[in-house]
Parts: structure tokens; C-alpha cells; sequence
């Protein structure tokens, strides 16, 4: 239901959601290459205009998936994401792949193996 002026409070999940996929890109498209730190958190809420807590949220999702490694008081590195072995991580690789956005498939190891197992991951998430 809209407030007065015609504005909805805004979803905190969605921009979080928002994070998560922007990172992600970076790290599937060789943006953020793998055993590079990840800019710091304040850097990342400067960049994205957004604060934080939201950056952390989407920081420690791909940290569970095996796409960074997130050491307290220390960088957060990225992590190959032809290594992560997450169900997640694998459905989040198909959906980029599918979707066409990878722009280097130096990110992604290429092969039999590789589609066996992104359409596995693919069947278990669903």
C-alpha cells in the first residue's frame, strides 16, 4: 500500500540482493580476480551508495557459497569460482553462464564435467 507522495518503504532484501548479484558478477566475470583482496567494506558501501551492514550481508553470502574468504580484521580475498563447491555456487555459475553475462570463460573452467555438474547443482536447488 503506498504511503503519502506515493513512496513504499523500500526492502532492505532487495537491495542486498542487489549487492550479492553485483559482486558475484565481478568476481564470475574475472572482474575481481581470483587471490585479489576485495575492496574494503567502506569502499564497496561508497561505491555502491549504500551502507555497510548491506555490504557485509552480501559479503559473508558469497563467503558461504566459496566465492571469498572473509578474515576478521584482515582483506577479504576472492576465491576461484571453478573451485567453490556449494550447490549454490554452482546454481549461481549456471544462472550467469546461462544468462550470457560471463565475459571471460577463463572464469570458468570449460568442459563435460563442468555442464555435468552445473546441471546436477541445477537439479538439486530446484
Amino acid at each position: 500500500m503506498p504511503s503519502k507522495g506515493g513512496f513504499r518503504p523500500a526492502t532492505r532484501a532487495r537491495v542486498s540482493e542487489d549487492i550479492f548479484e553485483q559482486l558475484a558478477a565481478a568476481i564470475l566475470d574475472g572482474e575481481l580476480a581470483p587471490g585479489t583482496a576485495l575492496p574494503s567494506e567502506r569502499i564497496l558501501a561508497e561505491r555502491l551508495a549504500t551502507s555497510r551492514i548491506l555490504i557485509r550481508q552480501a559479503v559473508h553470502r558469497l563467503a558461504e557459497l566459496g566465492l571469498l574468504r572473509v578474515k576478521q580484521g584482515g582483506a577479504t580475498m576472492v576465491l576461484d569460482p571453478a573451485e567453490a563447491a556449494d550447490v549454490r555456487a554452482i546454481e549461481l555459475l549456471y544462472r550467469h553462464r546461462k544468462a550470457g553475462r560471463a565475459r571471460s570463460e577463463a572464469a570458468l573452467p570449460a568442459g563435460d564435467i563442468l555442464d555435468k555438474q552445473l546441471l546436477q547443482g541445477l537439479c538439486l536447488v530446484q
